[in-house]
């Protein structure tokens, strides 16, 4: 089975991750993977990838979306005939919906033994407004094939204007490769300007970019100093063009001095291992790829909704609200109770062990590609 992921740009993020992984199915003797990127922000993903997969990249350098788009149309239309010799062309965001669509369009048309396209669903529980549901729901015509990253009411009952496989295949996390010694902790919690104390330490790992809102990490840390001055630090993870209005935020509050930006890290399981709650981002009774390394790290969660009109069920395995307020009430009366919180942490730890594991999620993938491959 020779699969073709197309990926606009490498990244640190959840489709990029979830690329990465898929890309191990070449280490079974029933795939051989390749990957078309529009351009790489990540060396070291890169390097990752190339282990397990053959990669394209249309540009060398980065370049602006409008170039992007352009740059990308060409190099299809001139290599479509290698495009059209794969048994699945997987698109994963935007562009690669579009490029996609049109090779669907073309292959149909003009060739007997076309592939079969598919996508991954990557916004499915994102908020979307009419306009880009509709867009989206269009683009999804031109598939043979449709994965959710999650179950939604938004995408319940979808497609109804064609006969396609459709799966929900909830994302994978890997597993940690391997226990850290007290020295790495040691030097890590040094590198990053981490004192050693006994404190209880409340963090999260996320793309410090606009549209995460991450200020309201800084605001919840505020709220939670204010309860106990002494009782806590704080870790943020991760990096983006936020960062510096963050400490300039934290500073606001008076909370910079306790407060620990530890930038990117090529493995989130080292920072995790500092934190006695992760703070995560949930949309609905879902959460990111973070989250999920979080409970498998045995890291309790508490959730931030994305989703203002959603209230959190009892069934879901991560409490969550929109209100910071709320939040920052929940992660004080976890941090009092020492036996509830290891037992959310069980609880949370074997949820994603059962469900969300990166073993079951590549082989719920090839079992998705078979059903695709076997219809006509």
């Amino acid at each position: 089975m020779k699969i073709l992921h197309i990926l606009p740009v490498l990244k640190k993020g959840g489709a990029e991750n979830l690329v990465l992984m898929l890309s191990k199915l070449s280490l079974s003797n029933s795939a051989n993977v390749s990957v078309l990127i529009g351009y790489c922000e990540d060396s070291r993903m890169l390097e990752k990838l190339k282990k397990n997969a053959k990669v394209q990249c249309i540009s060398d350098a980065p370049i602006s979306k409008p170039r992007l788009y352009i740059q990308s149309f060409h190099w299809i239309i001139a290599n479509r005939a290698h495009i059209l010799t794969f048994d699945i062309v997987h698109a994963h965001l935007t562009l690669a919906s579009i490029l996609s669509s049109f090779l669907y369009s073309y292959s149909r048309l003009l060739v007997k033994n076309a592939p079969k396209f598919v996508e991954t669903n990557h916004s499915c529980g994102s908020p979307l407004n009419f306009i880009q549901l509709r867009f989206q729901k269009s683009l999804y015509f031109f598939r043979d094939g449709l994965a959710h990253i999650n179950q939604t009411p938004t995408w319940e009952h979808f497609p109804k204007f064609k006969q396609m496989t459709c799966k929900v295949i909830y994302n994978g996390a890997p597993a940690q490769e391997k226990d850290f010694t007290p020295l790495q902790i040691k030097n890590y919690m040094n590198s990053i300007g981490l004192n050693h104390n006994s404190k209880f330490t409340v963090g999260t790992i996320s793309r410090l970019e606009l549209d995460r809102d991450p200020s309201k990490f800084i605001k919840i840390f505020s709220l939670l100093n204010k309860k106990d001055p002494n009782k806590f630090n704080f870790i943020i993870g991760g990096s983006g063009s936020q960062e510096g209005n963050l400490k300039k935020l934290a500073a606001s509050h008076g909370i910079l001095k306790n407060c620990i930006f530890a930038g990117y890290t090529d493995d989130p399981y080292l920072p995790l291992n500092l934190m006695d709650i992760f703070l995560s981002i949930n949309v609905e009774g879902s959460t990111g790829l973070a989250g999920l390394e979080s409970a498998q790290a045995g890291v309790p969660l508490v959730g931030i909704q994305w989703l203002h009109t959603y209230q959190s069920q009892p069934d879901d395995w991560i409490w969550s609200s929109s209100d910071i307020e709320s939040i920052a009430q929940k992660v004080y009366e976890l941090s009092l109770d020492r036996k509830q919180l290891a037992s959310l942490s069980i609880k949370q730890q074997e949820f994603v062990y059962n469900n969300f594991s990166e073993h079951q999620m590549l082989k719920n993938y090839t079992s998705f590609y078979k059903k695709v491959l076997a219809e006509t």
